[in-house]
């Protein structure tokens, strides 16, 4: 009977397809290093932690005189953690007895840290990577086509090959096919019905952005916790004590991800009475713990920082109308006149402003700068009379 490989070949699909960036841009720059780059850097890391869980040697332990079987005595130890001790972390250099940070002979009283997470690892991997491709499922779920149903296909820049149909490059069109995409697009703005679409449109964008950057927050807390509170510190405490001779310095690394464990089986001997095997255990997994964390680390925390900035930068269009005056003329390759520009800040709403700032991102930009002189032609007879500089909205 044979093997049915279309559910794998479907998830191979669906896989694609996510890092498959669409014909048609919704969505800006940081919001796509959450989509792609992070949960690419996630789920590798998934796969290679469970590549070496199950088809390696997660752990080896040796015991003493062989009183129990090398498979039995791994088993457990993977299953019931490994432990090491506080105080033998640090390796003493020339002249100590300590073999492997973390380990060593040790008393009832001594503290000791038992390290479980590693078998949590690859699981929890997957869970953050699926955490941070929520947002943008959520964003073209409420996106709902939107910007497909404002651009004209024949206009949009890229891949001009969609379902079968072939669309002529922009610079290919004709005349009153221009003028007619352009009229469309035009129309949008002019409507004033579509102004209320246009700020919900705003509004479950920034949504999405907000999310964006409490998930990432969020994730670094639910890190910190899940490594037992040294994950918050971690990348940084690497490249402080690299450069440092590694038979001096208190390795992060070892700390978190112990390279060496100890671990104790009991069992009955003959007579009743509990015999307990001290075993020391090597755990070749954490080589790849330990890399694959230092690289999250680092990028968790830029991706903090410019989630930061990008909320920052949305704030100041929203407050500042010259912001969005200078970022509308740059989409238009410094092309557009400063009095065109200003009337179409003063009388499109905050909603209206991000909507053709979406449709610079998929257009030509020549296109774009003639949009933006028919839009402000219509606005010039529409409010003949107003004067620019005393209108600027900042209506959502």
């Amino acid at each position: 009977m044979g093997i049915n490989l279309f559910p794998v070949y479907d998830i191979g699909n669906k896989v694609v397809e996510h890092f498959k960036l669409p014909n048609l841009q919704n969505d800006n720059a940081v919001f796509r290093l959450h989509y792609l780059f992070t949960v690419g850097i996630l789920f590798l890391g998934s796969l290679l932690v469970t590549t070496g869980q199950y088809f390696g040697s997660p752990i080896s332990c040796l015991v003493k005189g062989k009183t129990i079987p090398e498979e039995v005595m791994n088993t457990y130890c993977w299953i019931h953690s490994t432990f090491t001790l506080p105080k033998n972390v640090t390796m003493g250099g020339i002249g100590t007895q300590l073999a492997h940070p973390g380990v060593g002979t040790y008393q009832e009283s001594d503290t000791v840290v038992h390290s479980t997470y590693y078998q949590w690892v690859a699981y929890t991997l997957f869970f953050q990577g699926c955490c941070f491709a929520a947002p943008i499922y959520l964003w073209r779920y409420l996106e709902m086509g939107r910007m497909k149903r404002i651009i004209p296909e024949n206009l949009l820049l890229k891949d001009y090959h969609s379902a079968g149909v072939c669309f002529k490059p922009p610079s290919l069109l004709k005349g009153i096919e221009k003028e007619l995409a352009i009229a469309k697009m035009k129309d949008h703005f002019i409507t004033r019905s579509n102004r209320i679409e246009n700020r919900l449109y705003l509004h479950k964008y920034a949504f999405c952005e907000l999310l964006n950057f409490f998930n990432v927050v969020f994730q670094i807390t639910l890190l910190d916790y899940f490594l037992g509170g040294m994950f918050s510190t971690y990348g940084s405490d690497v490249f402080r004590i690299s450069q440092m001779d590694p038979e001096e310095r208190n390795d992060p690394m070892d700390r978190v991800f112990p390279k060496v464990g100890k671990c104790t089986f009991h069992k009955y001997g003959p007579s009743g009475s509990i015999m307990t095997s001290d075993a020391l255990c090597i755990l070749p997994l954490n080589i790849i713990n330990e890399k694959i964390y230092v690289v999250v680390w680092f990028w968790f925390m830029f991706l903090a920082v410019v989630s930061g900035i990008q909320l920052l930068w949305r704030f100041s269009t929203f407050f500042f109308p010259q912001v969005r005056q200078h970022y509308l003329r740059s989409k238009t390759s410094w092309n557009a006149g400063n009095a065109e520009i200003e009337i179409i800040v003063a009388k499109l709403s905050f909603g209206d402003w991000f909507t053709l700032t979406n449709i610079s991102e998929n257009i030509d930009d020549r296109m774009f700068t003639k949009l933006i002189s028919e839009l402000a032609k219509s606005f010039r007879k529409i409010y003949p009379q107003e004067s620019v500089g005393n209108s600027v909205s900042t209506s959502v």
